[in-house]
C-alpha cells in the first residue's frame, strides 16, 4: 500500500503439526513499514476463507483486488475459487465485483496492477489437480477492468508463449510498458523454471528474454533429480 506505506496480507493456512485439515484465513492484517507493527485491518464480512489467490493494489482507488485461490482446507487436494473481490482501504469495505469473461477457476495464479492502463493483469495458474498427473497449467494472460468488471484475454493464443505454469513472478515494467515472467512451476519436463519472459499489453505477444535452464535427462524417480539433470544457466538465478 504506496498510500499508507503499508504492507498488507489478507488470508492464508495454518495447521498445528504435519497431519490434519488446515485452518483457512479471510482476514486482512497491514504492516506499517515505519513502526514495524502489525494491526488488524476490521473490515465487514467479505470473500471467504482462502489461500494463494491473485492479489494487487491499486494506487490511484486505494483498494485491494483479490481473484480466485483454494478454499480447500485439506492438504490432499484443491477447490479453485474464480470470484473477485475489491477492499476499499479508505472504508475497508469488501465488495464482490460483478465480473463478465471471468477465467476458470484457479489458484497459484501471479497478478499485478498495470498502473499505466488502471487494470489487474493474472497469468497462468493450476487447476484442482495442481501438483497431480491430472493438472491442467494456465498460460493466458487476463486483465480486468475494475469499473467494468470486463475480464478480457490479452495474449493471442497462436503465438510463442511461456509453458503453462504457477508460482511465477510478474511484474510490471513501467519503463518499457510491459510485464516481466520470471520462473514459475511449469506442466513440462522441468517444473521448476528460471526462465524469463516479456509481454507486451498492447500487441498481446510474448518475448523470450533468457531461457534459463534446459533439460538434460530424467529424473531417478519422483522428486528425485540427477545433479545433471538440467542444462544449467549460471547467469540466471536458479
Amino acid at each position: 500500500d504506496s498510500t499508507d506505506h503499508r504492507m498488507i496480507i489478507f488470508g492464508g493456512r495454518y495447521r498445528a503439526g504435519t497431519s490434519g485439515n488446515y485452518t483457512l484465513y479471510s482476514d486482512v492484517w497491514a504492516l506499517d513499514l515505519e513502526t514495524e507493527t502489525w494491526s488488524q485491518i476490521m473490515t465487514n464480512p467479505g470473500p471467504t476463507p482462502r489461500v494463494n489467490p491473485g492479489a494487487v493494489y491499486d494506487p490511484q482507488g486505494h483498494r485491494l483486488v483479490i481473484f480466485g485461490g483454494n478454499a480447500s482446507a485439506s492438504g490432499m487436494g484443491y477447490v479453485p475459487l474464480n470470484d473477485t473481490w475489491v477492499l476499499d482501504l479508505a472504508s475497508n469495505t469488501w465488495s464482490e465485483l460483478a465480473t463478465t469473461g471471468v477465467p476458470s477457476p484457479r489458484l497459484f495464479q501471479s497478478a499485478l496492477w498495470d498502473v499505466s492502463r488502471q487494470q489487474m493483469v493474472i497469468h497462468g495458474g493450476a487447476d484442482e489437480g495442481a501438483f497431480f498427473q491430472t493438472a491442467q497449467y494456465f498460460d493466458e494472460v487476463f486483465a480486468l477492468n475494475i469499473d467494468t468488471g470486463v475480464w478480457t484475454r490479452l495474449d493471442d493464443p497462436m503465438n510463442q508463449r511461456p509453458d503453462g505454469r504457477f508460482w511465477g513472478g510478474l511484474v510490471h515494467d513501467t519503463y518499457h510498458d510491459g510485464y516481466l515472467l520470471f520462473g514459475g512451476h511449469d506442466d513440462g519436463m522441468l517444473g521448476n523454471r528460471n526462465d524469463l519472459w516479456s509481454f507486451d499489453p498492447d500487441m498481446g505477444t510474448w518475448t523470450e528474454i533468457s531461457l534459463g535452464d534446459t533439460y538434460n535427462k530424467p529424473a531417478n524417480g519422483f522428486c528425485d533429480f540427477p545433479p545433471d539433470f538440467t542444462n544449467v544457466d549460471m547467469n540466471a538465478p536458479e
